[in-house]
């Protein structure tokens, strides 16, 4: 420990003995280069990140492929964790509304799925910033049909 400590010492002395004698040499430095290339760097940037923003309008997830621990986005705006890997009309949610509980959800309620891996009674208030991002889902007839069947109905 102490030999790093003195190694870290001896560089950061080194460093500054260059700048303080060499700082009008520094000051007659080409930086058009390192702009360009910063500009380049931040268009790269921008590109990736619309990138992920737009996924959600080019991809869709079916509600049969969500799985236990991906956090879903719910119809009314409430978010929950997956906690179950079935498949049909309903699935088990641990759904974090006004309170926190774990009960059946109709599949065609789940709007929005956020592909992770979480644990069931984890804190899941950082997706909840990020309502744009998340993939939507798409449902299959049968569901549709319950929807509407319900929406008739009741």
């Amino acid at each position: 420990m102490g030999a790093c400590l003195l190694w870290g010492i001896y560089i950061f002395s080194f460093l500054l003995y260059v700048v303080i004698n060499h700082i009008d040499s520094l000051k007659k430095i080409n930086y058009s280069f390192i702009d360009m290339k910063w500009k380049e760097s931040k268009k790269e940037i921008n590109n990736y990140i619309n990138f992920f923003i737009n996924l959600n309008e080019r991809y869709k997830m079916k509600t049969n492929d969500i799985k236990k621990g991906m956090v879903v986005e719910l119809n009314n705006g409430w978010f929950g964790i997956m906690a179950d890997n079935m498949r049909g009309n309903t699935r088990m949610v641990d759904v974090d509304g006004m309170y926190r509980e774990i009960g059946s959800v109709y599949s065609h309620d789940i709007v929005k799925v956020f592909p992770t891996n979480v644990n069931l009674g984890s804190d899941i208030d950082i997706y909840k910033g990020f309502n744009s991002s998340g993939i939507k889902v798409e449902h299959n007839k049968k569901q549709l049909d319950l929807k509407s069947f319900i929406a008739s109905n009741y």
